[in-house]
């Protein structure tokens, strides 16, 4: 039996994201309601840089009761990485 050929990270990345692009993606009806990418169609979770307020010491953070994030809030897809502002995937 031979051995496969080797492949990139990035090569074995972009055939998971399409492996997991490619299943039935179901509407978001929460926190994440209309929003999918608009690029590859996933809705499971996305990657958005949120405004928050924390509870800090210097052993780190201990609570974040409020996480907020809107329209303008940078948001990527975990799929295929695309990037840009939540809006666009709404």
């Amino acid at each position: 039996m031979s051995e496969p050929e080797p492949i990139s990270l990035a090569e074995g990345l972009a055939k998971m994201r399409a492996k997991r692009a490619a299943l039935p993606q179901e509407p978001n009806v929460n926190c994440l309601e209309g929003m999918a990418c608009p690029d590859c169609g996933f809705t499971d979770e996305f990657a958005i840089c949120m405004t928050g307020t924390g509870i800090v010491s210097d052993e780190g953070v201990t609570d974040t009761p409020t996480l907020e994030w809107g329209d303008d809030s940078r948001c990527r897809c975990i799929s295929c990485g695309r990037f840009g502002p939540v809006s666009d995937f709404k």
